[in-house]
This record gives structure tokens, sequence and C-alpha cells, in this order.
């Protein structure tokens, strides 16, 4: 833990470490364990979690030992994504140019309004969506400050909440693949002693996660929306799709060479057999994406 007490620019590669893949999903603690093991870890799944998204953990490889609060003690051993093969990727919600306008439409519409920019809307609403979750653990801050000694303070805001709102925001932003300001976060050294920093940590770690995981929420969401608009892109398509009719299922209405099984055409018209265009296969789902693979924090 001291070493990422160390100064500013340690504890802003912390954070960076906490803002990959589905990293955040760890306690605070855990993510100090997996970052002293193993600081390029991107994704990680227990070996049935890799198995339930289709790779597999190839042998020889040395598992990342995290211990869950509910295993009292026993350690559980996960794996980094590029100790796995397979053909399959998981799916890990990010978000980019294609989706940013639905996620502003479906989390901060009012905010991207005002501002007419992604960056700085997402910037406002996560500030103030975390200043709420700290206005809930105000005991918790309370109790941090008794600690830390902090003075009085007129701005409303004592130096360690400004320090765990900065360190929360940062942590979040980066997930999120925005660049943001590290503004504050030298102020890591004032919080080097082991519980002080551990309940700090805790807290950032508590408060990210309850963030983000409202992201990544809306993030699915949007993939689902975009799902069903596709299939119902390829099923109107296959409704429109020309049909040539097939000898011996005919729907005569009358005219000569003219059917109503989907395909119309002048009379004299026909399509000879070596040209008949092949019959459109509506779109599959990607086999590529496993699914959501983010574990609960319980599964480690």
């Amino acid at each position: 833990i001291f070493d990422i007490s160390r100064d500013g620019e340690q504890w802003k590669k912390f954070l960076e470490f906490a803002a990959r893949g589905n990293l955040y999903r760890y306690d605070f603690l855990n993510t100090c364990i997996i970052y002293e093991q193993y600081p390029e870890a991107e994704i990680l799944l227990d070996f049935a979690d890799w198995k339930k998204a289709r790779r597999y953990v190839r042998g020889g490889e040395i598992g990342i030992a995290t211990f869950p609060i509910e295993m009292l003690g026993g350690a559980q051993y996960v794996y980094d994504i590029k100790s796995t093969g397979g053909r399959t990727m998981p799916w890990i919600w990010e978000i980019n140019d294609e989706n940013a306008l639905a996620f502003a439409n479906k989390l901060f519409p009012e905010e991207y309004q005002t501002e007419n920019s992604f960056r700085i809307a997402i910037k406002n609403f996560t500030r103030t969506y975390v200043r709420a979750i700290m206005k809930e653990e105000n005991d918790r801050i309370h109790e941090i400050a008794v600690l830390t000694r902090d003075e009085a303070y007129t701005d409303g805001e004592s130096p360690v909440e400004k320090f765990i709102l900065q360190s929360a925001t940062y942590l979040i932003l980066r997930r999120c693949g925005i660049d943001t300001f590290d503004t504050g976060l030298s102020a890591i050294t004032d919080y080097q002693e082991e519980i002080i920093l551990s309940k700090i940590g805790i807290l950032i770690s508590d408060i990210a996660e309850t963030t983000l995981r409202r992201f990544a929420a809306v993030a699915k969401e949007i993939r689902e929306d975009e799902r069903r608009n596709q299939n119902g892109r390829t099923e109107l398509q296959r409704k429109e799709r020309v049909t040539v009719p097939v000898a011996g299922n005919r729907e005569h209405d009358g005219r000569d060479g003219v059917y109503v099984s989907g395909q119309i055409r002048e009379v004299g018209g026909g399509i000879p057999e070596s040209k008949r265009q092949k019959q459109v296969q509506p779109a599959v789902e990607d086999r590529q994406a496993a699914g959501d693979v983010e574990t609960d924090r319980g599964r480690g």
C-alpha cells in the first residue's frame, strides 16, 4: 500500500490500473493485491467464468490470488485475458463515438443539451453523481476526517472530502475513456498511514463501483437496443426482399408471368436460372461476443 501512496504520480497510476476493463469490480484491498502481482492486468475472471465466456486458460498459466470476503481467508485465483485463448472475446462495456450520444441521452440529457459537449457533460454529471453518493456516506467520511484530524473548513468540503471526490471522479472518467486533470491527487501523501489509506481507498473504490455499475447498465441497455434495431432492420429487409418463385409452389393471380409470392415481373421478363439471385440470409448475432462477463465483487 505504501508504494501507491508514495506520491501523486504513483496514486494516479494505481487509479488508472483500477479503471481497466472489469477491475473496478474488485474491492480496494484486492485491487492492491492484484496490482502488486500483475500490474499489466486488464480483464480478470476465474477459471469457471472464462469457460462460460467460451475462452480457456492456457496450460501452465499462473493464477492471480484474490481473497473474496466470503472465502474467509482462502484464496481464489483469477486469470487475465492475456493468459487465455479462444476465438470469442468477452463483451466489456465502453463508451465510444458510436454510443456516446445514446449514452448521454439516457444518462444525462440535460447536461449534454446545456454543454453540447459529451466530455464536459459526463464530467459534470460524474462529479454530481459522486457527490450524491458521498452525501449518503457521510458517516464514513466523518470517521476518516476524524482520523486525519482535518481542520475546520469554510467552503463546505474538508481536504479529505476533496481528495476522495477527485480520486473517485478520476477513476470513473478514465474507465469511460475520458481524459481529465489529475488536480489534487498529490494529496495522497497526506494519507499514507495504513488504516487511513485503507479506509479512504475502500470508500473511493465503493463509490467508483456504484457509479460504474450504473454506467455499465446503460451501456448494456444501449447494446440491447442496437441488437433489437438490427433485428428489426433484418426482418424488414426479409419481408421486402424480392423472392424468385419456386417451380411447383406458385400462387398465380391470373396474369401470365406475374406471381404474388413476392417477385413481380413484367410478362416475359423471366430471369435465367443461372442468374437467379440467391436468397439473402438474415443477419445473425455476432458470435464473437460472449456476453457480459463482468462479475460481482462477491466472486472476486
